[in-house]
């Protein structure tokens, strides 16, 4: 890299990384000529990062402060060379964001005065060597994102100066080590989504220092210490969903004054939640589903009130057992999404609740509510998810709700709410998913059909009457439509084939009369079509033939008759069908399904 003459040299060919780390290192050698060359080697780095676009070699003036970076847009494809442990005036190395695979060698522990070291979305592999816990000076450490596998060494204890470690989306295994209760600068901890396994220290629960902690998404037990000592009143964010932690939720947590988001799903906690979690003011997230969490009377919601900044509270799928108290309208104003679905709740939806003009979700589906449902939903203008279904809610649908101009999701199935479906439901045009089936309604009005843009429509089981108009053609992106199981009567209308989106429909078990239109071989995204149990006559149409990707068509108890269309060179010769039907030969490995008196 140097000539006779002692000049610096850029390579001529193209370089690679450890070209430029040689680069680095004789640059950093000839210091002292630097400022008298410095005109020179500027021009000459110039050209260098002309021919390789994101590779950037930078030598600071200063002695006193080096850093290397390979990062951008045209990823890097190599190795990090052992060589880097020569620079040994290094401070920053970034190589974030790159195709950089092989391992992390250990002769980076030379680079002493390392104080940020990137190293996050590579394709890293191997284990961490034992002497990064070398690097005394280092302060931000992102491996997060490589296929590092191995133990996490308890060396990296000795990196006291740490303030933020991040070693996420990797697959590190066994334990986290005690050691890391050392790290008591630590700020922020992300080693989420591998696969650690046993308890979590008690130690790192007593850094001070330390606002965000991310274990999700591993294989971690244990419990949670109890200790008010344990929690500083630093954190601010705690993620540890997604494992198997166990025990009760300890009610010092709320000595965690600062905590702004607490997600404990999808573990093992059982036990009351405490009603201390109510004297955390600055939360904002609250997430604690699929444990086995209970609340004597609810009253877990009551003590919230207190928490005027919480934005989302995440319960489902915990045995809460209670009825909903009337304190739910005195919740947040800032809450956005609110799940208590598969809770075990009883009793009315409180009127309160239209007092959460802010709500964009609410899921409480899955319960045992009664009653009507409220007019005062109709309150909450930002709503675009209402998910009330598989509970025992009567009565009619308020119309009020077609004011809502945000809703995109409605599902109300399997309740008895009955009467007709409101006429004004054709003006909510954010509509995308309707489901309302397995009720007692009573008709669809003809405005249903002016939702050009919704995508599934779900009217099954109910007791539907009329017909399909022509304006059924009018849905234009729809994918799935099932109106089985009404007593639909009429023909079905030849503008069907208009449906190029639809992959599934079933109008089955209705009182459809008339043959099965020839459009309907112009539904090209068709994957399944149920017609059966309907008096569907005459034969069905050649044009299916043109299906490619129809997987199951069923006609049977009907009074078609003729020949099932045969596309040859389509004829599955190794599947069975099941009893009652027959290879269907529009496409491979399908059913049709007919009469048995039907040849």
């Amino acid at each position: 890299m140097a000539n006779q003459g002692g000049e610096m040299q850029v390579p001529t060919g193209e370089p690679t990384i450890v070209d430029l780390m040689r680069l680095l290192h004789d640059m950093n050698n000839k210091v002292g000529r630097l400022n008298s060359q410095m005109d020179h080697l500027n021009s000459q780095l110039d050209h260098l990062e002309s021919r390789i676009e994101i590779v950037e070699c930078k030598e600071k003036r200063r002695k006193e402060r080096d850093w290397f970076e390979t990062h951008g847009t045209t990823y890097v494809q190599s190795v990090i060379p052992r060589e880097i442990g020569n620079l040994h005036k290094l401070e920053k190395l970034f190589m974030y964001s790159n195709n950089i695979d092989g391992v992390i060698p250990s002769s980076i522990s030379n680079s002493s005065n390392l104080k940020e070291l990137y190293l996050y979305e590579n394709k890293l592999s191997g284990q961490i060597p034992n002497s990064l816990g070398d690097l005394r000076q280092l302060e931000n450490l992102d491996l997060s994102s490589n296929t590092l596998t191995g133990v996490i060494p308890g060396e990296m204890g000795n990196l006291y100066k740490l303030k933020i470690l991040s070693m996420g989306d990797n697959k590190l295994s066994g334990y986290i080590p005690e050691e890391m209760g050392n790290l008591y600068k630590l700020e922020i901890l992300f080693i989420d989504d591998n696969k650690l396994s046993g308890s979590i220290p008690e130690e790192i629960f007593n850094i001070s220092a330390l606002r965000v902690m991310s274990l999700e998404f591993n294989n971690l037990s244990g419990c949670l210490p109890s200790a008010p000592g344990y929690w500083p009143t630093n954190l601010e964010k705690l993620f540890l969903g997604g494992n198997n932690i166990g025990g009760v939720i300890p009610s010092s947590i709320s000595n965690s004054s600062n905590l702004k988001g607490l997600h404990l799903a999808n573990n093992k906690l059982s036990g009351k939640i405490p009603n201390s979690l109510g004297d955390l003011r600055q939360l904002e997230d609250l997430r604690l589903f699929n444990n086995n969490l209970w609340s004597p009377h609810l009253s877990i919601l009551t003590s919230l009130v207190n928490c005027r900044s919480l934005t989302a509270i995440v319960f489902g799928d915990n045995p809460l057992n209670g009825v909903l108290p009337h304190s739910i309208g005195n919740l947040s104003t800032s809450l956005k999404q609110f799940y208590l679905y598969r809770c075990e709740i009883r009793g009315q939806i409180p009127l309160g609740i239209g007092n959460l003009s802010k709500l964009i979700t609410l899921s409480l589906f899955g319960n045992e509510l009664t009653g009507s449902v409220p007019r005062t939903l109709c309150n909450l203008h930002n709503l675009q998810r209402l998910g009330l279904f598989d509970n025992r809610l009567s009565g009619p649908l308020p119309k009020c709700l077609c004011k809502l101009p945000e809703l995109g999701a409605v599902d109300l199935s399997y309740n008895q709410i009955s009467g007709p479906i409101p006429y004004c439901i054709g003006s909510v045009t954010s509509l995308r998913y309707i489901s309302l089936n397995s009720n007692r309604l009573t008709n669809i009005p003809m405005s249903l059909w002016s939702l050009k843009d919704l995508l599934e429509l779900n009217l099954s089981n109910n007791s539907l009457v009329g017909s399909l108009p022509p304006d059924f053609g009018n849905l234009n992106h729809i994918t799935f439509i099932d109106l089985s199981r009404n007593r639909l009567s009429g023909s079905i209308p030849s503008i069907v084939g208009d449906l190029q989106y639809l992959a599934y429909i079933s109008l089955a078990y209705n009182e459809l009369q008339g043959s099965i239109p020839e459009s309907l071989g112009k539904m090209i995204s068709l994957e399944s079509a149920n017609l059966s149990n309907n008096i569907l006559s005459g034969t069905i149409p050649k044009s299916l033939e043109a299906l490619r990707y129809l997987k199951d068509f069923n006609v049977s108890f009907n009074r078609l008759e003729g020949e099932i269309p045969i596309k040859e060179k389509q004829i599955a010769t190794d599947y069975t069908c099941p009893i009652g039907s027959f290879p269907d030969r529009t496409c491979l490995n399908c059913c049709v399904y007919v009469k048995e008196t039907c040849e």
